[in-house]
């Protein structure tokens, strides 16, 4: 993927612009220096970490919070300044803290997990023998309704000249059963389908024709002082960082090889414990994913108003 002859390499380098978005912390899925194609990882010993962000003011966003270091700022201000943050000790026998959200998550799973385990447990231990119990109780009252039906239909077909051919065709009732439910579905689906174009009939005559020259939606508005790292994306946080990772050969040579294209690098600290789906606002909720979602249109938006 990595090999600069390759056809992977050659398409990315056709791209105009290469951006990427990686979580700093949090993210139990995609570790920083993977999203962020570094050898360095600062923000696993985060505490040694002199931060400074840049500030995105996204509509009327001015709400105060106080980071993990006690500093107030805005809440908005979770882009890190990649350039501007630096590494400032490390190894200086200072114990690293945790984050009073890692500490309150420490304390819950402490007072939590040695009775929540066991129940749960025994919830699922009993529901799985009750729902045992169930499907087999419904296997044997369809056994013996399938078996009194067709016994039925037998003996009001036994005077039929085509009695004999029909049992030698179907001669399991399990078949049997399962040509009439797949008839059944049939008839169900159908049903929909006449009810799906009813009411797509009756709205096209009740809503207007959307009129094609309805100006499109403008992206939200938001001050796009947000810069990226350039390029390896290594200038200031990461050339501070005293030691690289452990990581094989391999890695080392692909992530040199990705860093030498054109990259517009973003770090994002977000205040959650699961970074991952935040980032993109999975959730689909007000946040900071929200904010990030927001620059990025905003950012992709600038960018097409400067190509034309």
């Amino acid at each position: 993927m990595a090999d600069p002859t390759k056809t992977f390499f050659q398409g990315l380098k056709k791209f105009k612009h290469l951006i990427l978005f990686a979580n700093a912390v949090h993210d139990r899925t995609v570790p920083f220096y993977t999203a962020y194609i570094s050898l360095k990882d600062p923000f696993q010993k985060r505490d040694f970490i002199e931060y400074e962000y840049f500030h995105y003011a996204h509509n009327d966003d001015f709400i105060l919070k106080y980071d993990d270091q006690g500093v107030l700022k805005p809440v908005s201000d979770m882009f890190v300044n990649m350039e501007g943050s630096k590494f400032v000790s490390y190894n200086t026998g200072v114990e690293t803290k945790a984050t009073k959200q890692e500490r309150q998550f420490q304390a819950f799973a402490l007072f939590t997990l040695p009775w929540v385990f066991p129940i749960v447990f025994a919830i699922t231990s009993v529901t799985t023998i009750v729902s045992h119990y169930k499907v087999r109780e419904a296997r044997k009252a369809n056994a013996t309704l399938a078996i009194d039906y067709l016994g039925e239909e037998d003996s009001s077909q036994a005077g039929s000249p085509s009695h004999v051919h029909e049992r030698s065709e179907h001669p399991e009732p399990s078949s049997r059963l399962s040509k009439w439910a797949g008839n059944a579905m049939d008839e169900v689906l159908a049903a929909d389908g006449e009810e799906v174009q009813q009411a797509d009939s009756v709205r096209s005559s009740v809503e207007p024709e959307s009129d094609s020259t309805t100006d499109v939606e403008e992206p939200l508005k938001g001050e796009l002082t947000v810069k990226p790292c350039l390029g390896d994306g290594t200038k200031g946080l990461l050339a501070s960082t005293p030691h690289s990772l452990p990581l094989s050969p391999n890695v080392q040579k692909l992530a040199e090889s990705l860093n030498t294209l054109h990259w517009e690098k973003y770090a994002v600290k977000l205040e959650r414990m699961h970074s991952h789906a935040e980032i993109v606002n999975r959730r689909n909720k007000p946040g900071q994913g929200q904010r990030v979602v927001a620059f990025w249109v905003e950012l992709v938006h600038s960018k097409l108003n400067n190509a034309t």
